[in-house]
């Protein structure tokens, strides 16, 4: 790379945070009010470690409390089958001004650009089945959306995406198969947003922001971005919050039965741990706050991740679709083959069928996932040589994987569950309106978070 292109984007990732810069007015104002504030950051994910790099860089004192024994929160990248492979988030998404493109290239962390290209398979109820090419399922997926949106504008009121993809099917849609690729087409929309096509909001579910250019994989894991955004932060793992006390001017944070205090708290928990109340506020959160985290959802989306000896699959090919009767019945295989060559599949599941799985063994999950692969590549499939199952809805600093839209809520919500409370500072992707369920979006809004929360200690 070029000096002068490197230059950019060093600026360009500076218009998002001050990472990198010098010591700004606020925090030589800080210490002349009579020492160095002190800011508690709750949550090592990207949200809450880049709060507190841009915290630190504006001299401020920041402790970093982490649950679990990590960095990353939904980010997670598992080493354990003798190489990396992504748990959590796979994907930096439209990585041109993308701060997270911009983060993984300054620091030369390796990334790979998914060409999209796919294969579909569609069943044949019990008959052979169908390969279908690329441009006829993008052919059909939109004059379906066409229709979804046309019915949209005629509404007065909010619906689930499924019910409009009812009407339009009940209408000028219906047709042979078309029930089998209305299962995909709902399956694939769950796959993006986590929930279930019946609690999806039409109206405001996909109000959402997007940068341009392709997406990008990182071969050797997304863990590199939160290990090079820790650097030399003060990070207490094990720390489990149970209690903000914001009753009187310094901040009381229990944690793990120690307690901390501060002039602020930026807090980056997940949005599943908000609604499944486990951190208790004193005084309580104002009622508009917890009306908002009621009101909003948490997505559920898992991975099955199949290690074989040798690949039997098209390796040159990103993606494998399969068309099932049954919706949700393992509707993607990703090829992970392609970008670390590893012979490695590693299939998605979301929404209700994800929450069912969830409740069986990791041996009963990996054979349905075989019996969908037999149907697809016949007698070639090998028996796997290892495997993973994620469990996203199970794991309690999560609880989900990001945060959906339900009909009876807005796209506003997101903004209302970031507006601060007092001196505490809500960041995380379930805050970010414009780029919410991204790691982008946390990124952002963990940097907006420090942002308000310097602002208010001048």
């Amino acid at each position: 790379m070029d000096l002068s292109r490197r230059t950019a984007l060093r600026l360009l990732l500076g218009a998002y945070a001050a990472l990198w810069s010098a010591r700004e007015a606020s925090a030589q104002q800080n210490n002349l009010s009579g020492g160095r504030r002190k800011v508690l950051v709750i949550g090592a994910g990207i949200a809450g470690l880049a709060a507190a790099r841009d915290l630190r860089s504006k001299e401020f004192d920041v402790i970093v409390l982490e649950a679990r024994h990590r960095l990353g929160g939904r980010i997670f990248t598992d080493n354990s089958l003798g190489f990396p492979v992504d748990l959590g988030a796979s994907w930096i998404h439209e990585s041109v001004g993308n701060p997270i493109a911009e983060l993984a290239s300054l620091n030369s962390i390796s990334t790979m650009v998914d060409d999209d290209s796919w294969i579909h398979f569609r069943s044949g109820l019990g008959k052979e089945l169908e390969k279908l090419p690329e441009s006829y399922i993008r052919t059909e997926t939109s004059e379906l959306e066409k229709a979804v949106w046309k019915y949209a504008k005629t509404l007065k009121a909010d619906v689930s995406y499924a019910a409009a993809v009812k009407h339009v099917n009940n209408g000028s849609f219906a047709g042979v198969n078309r029930d089998v690729f209305t299962k995909y087409f709902l399956s694939r929309l769950e796959m993006g947003f986590g929930a279930p096509a019946e609690e999806f909001s039409l109206l405001y579910g996909s109000n959402m922001d997007s940068f341009r250019g392709k997406d990008l994989v990182l071969p050797d894991g997304y863990a590199a971005i939160p290990k090079t955004l820790s650097a030399e932060l003060d990070i207490r793992f094990g720390s489990v919050v149970t209690m903000i006390d914001s009753s009187k001017p310094l901040l009381r944070v229990t944690a793990s039965g120690e307690t901390f205090e501060a002039d602020a708290v930026v807090l980056s928990v997940p949005l599943g741990v908000l609604k499944q109340k486990r951190i208790t506020f004193f005084p309580e959160l104002p009622e508009y706050k917890q009306q908002v985290i009621d009101r909003m959802g948490v997505g559920l989306l898992d991975k099955v991740v199949l290690q074989f000896s040798k690949p039997f699959w098209p390796v040159d090919t990103a993606k494998f679709g399969y068309m099932s009767g049954q919706r949700g019945e393992f509707p993607e295989f990703f090829n992970w083959y392609k970008f670390s060559k590893q012979p490695v599949l590693i299939a998605y599941l979301a929404g209700l069928f994800a929450k069912k799985l969830e409740n069986q063994s990791d041996r009963e999950v990996v054979d349905e996932g075989l019996a969908v692969l037999r149907r697809m590549f016949g007698s070639k499939v090998l028996a796997p040589i290892g495997h993973l199952v994620t469990r996203w809805s199970k794991d309690h600093f999560a609880f989900g994987s990001y945060s959906h839209i339900p009909v009876g809520a807005t796209d506003a919500d997101y903004a209302y569950l970031g507006m601060p409370v007092g001196k505490i500072f809500f960041a995380g992707e379930a805050t970010s309106r414009r780029f919410p369920a991204t790691v982008h979006g946390a990124f952002m809004s963990g940097v907006r978070a420090a942002r308000e929360a310097s602002e208010s200690l001048v």
